[in-house]
């Protein structure tokens, strides 16, 4: 029966909201009050279930359901995203969030799961990232109608700091590496690097057509990716915004034209051993697109030519990029735009370290524009009010 007498006043409605995982699903609730109550409660939740509004709450574990919505996630994320979000649910969740059913998971549940990963030592990020990750999966079981709400949205989540970039070559720093640069077979990839502030991924990925010799613009809109299994591949840019044309400096173009020349000259070099593998601007000797480890050794090497310190990352040439451009005064709006961006406040955020020389900047303006005449200082003595001008403004304040 739908209605069940459970004692004096005391009513067991059961209502069934179909199946989940193969498993029937039943609703029950209990009404205290009389069998005509019970009855107007059936009738809104039978109303309810009608227009979809009534939630399964599902008992399938967090691990079931985790496992098929990563399946169906990966045709939304990027490779890279895919993966990294398959290895925090392994290492993390799986373990021990994961053994609770979607019907018993609370806030509080999530929210000791965080505290015990922060006295494990993980970082403040990790655990945020942790979070972002179960979010959009409770998310999607909110939509499916498997829980009635998203548990995960009333947690505390740690503090944490705002990363500050502080590996940023300076002005002479640059011009060493540059120097150092022209030596190497591979300097012609980093010197473009440094200069247009470009991720690896996405000059890795450019190629000859995407280059206008005329305006010297350069078209940025794709990336390179590195599977686990080998190999390589193109895919398309990290945002929209990272979609992109950047311009080049005379300098950079014709230091491109002799790339290309020696290019040309290689693979005449080379025969059959050269590798059509497309028309990548930069290459390792073989034609194929430049790897990770072919970037580092290069980089290593230019490093130590140069006589900079190792600690410097391949990835820190567009931080010095940036850090370059805000320090020379570039307005943050065409920085963010060059940089590919999703928003000017995250190129301030991230580079906010720049910005104590760029406010004694603004403040050596307003000196000049509002204390000065025509670049001469104001004589403040001449242009005090009297006493008795003071008396008569105060009484016309009266």
């Amino acid at each position: 029966m739908a209605i069940d007498r459970r004692g004096p006043q005391r009513y067991r409605i059961r209502l069934p909201l179909g199946y989940d995982g193969g498993k029937r699903v039943v609703l029950t609730e209990t009404v205290h009050g009389t069998k005509r109550e019970a009855e107007a409660r059936h009738r809104d939740l039978q109303s309810e279930l009608e227009r979809g509004n009534l939630t399964r709450r599902s008992k399938r574990s967090l691990n079931e359901f985790l496992t098929e919505w990563l399946a169906t996630a990966q045709g939304r994320l990027s490779e890279r995203t895919h993966e990294e979000y398959c290895g925090l649910v392994g290492r993390y969740i799986k373990l021990k969030l994961g053994r609770h059913s979607l019907d018993k998971l609370t806030a509080f549940s999530i929210q000791q799961f965080y505290n015990d990963l922060l006295r494990k030592g993980l970082s403040a990020r990790t655990v945020r990232t942790v979070h972002t990750v179960l979010s959009q999966a409770l998310k999607a079981a909110v939509k499916l109608k498997m829980v009635p709400i998203n548990p995960s949205r009333d947690v505390e989540l740690p503090k944490h700091k705002q990363r500050r970039v502080l590996r940023a070559m300076d002005v002479d720093q640059a011009r060493k590496f540059i120097l150092a640069s022209h030596v190497h077979l591979c300097g012609a990839v980093f010197r473009t690097a440094i200069e247009l502030g470009l991720r690896p991924q996405e000059y890795c990925a450019l190629e000859w057509s995407d280059l206008n010799w005329e305006t010297g613009e350069m078209m940025v809109d794709k990336a390179m990716t590195w599977p686990k299994g080998g190999g390589w591949r193109i895919k398309a840019p990290k945002t929209e915004l990272s979609r992109r044309k950047v311009v080049l400096s005379p300098t950079l173009l014709e230091d491109l034209r002799r790339h290309r020349t020696r290019q040309v000259e290689l693979k005449l070099l080379m025969g059959p051993e050269w590798e059509d593998a497309g028309d990548f601007i930069f290459t390792n000797t073989f034609g194929r697109p430049l790897t990770v480890w072919t970037l580092n050794y290069n980089y290593k090497a230019i490093l130590k030519e140069a006589g900079l310190a190792e600690t410097f990352r391949v990835y820190d040439l567009r931080h010095s990029a940036a850090t370059l451009m805000l320090a020379g005064n570039t307005p943050p709006k065409v920085a963010a735009d060059r940089l590919g961006h999703s928003t000017i406040r995250l190129t301030m955020d991230t580079y906010s370290h720049v910005m104590p020389s760029m406010q004694q900047e603004v403040a050596s303006k307003f000196e000049s524009l509002l204390h000065g005449v025509q670049g001469h200082a104001l004589d403040t003595e001449q242009v005090q009010p009297t006493p008795a001008k003071l008396h008569r403004i105060v009484g016309k304040a009266r």
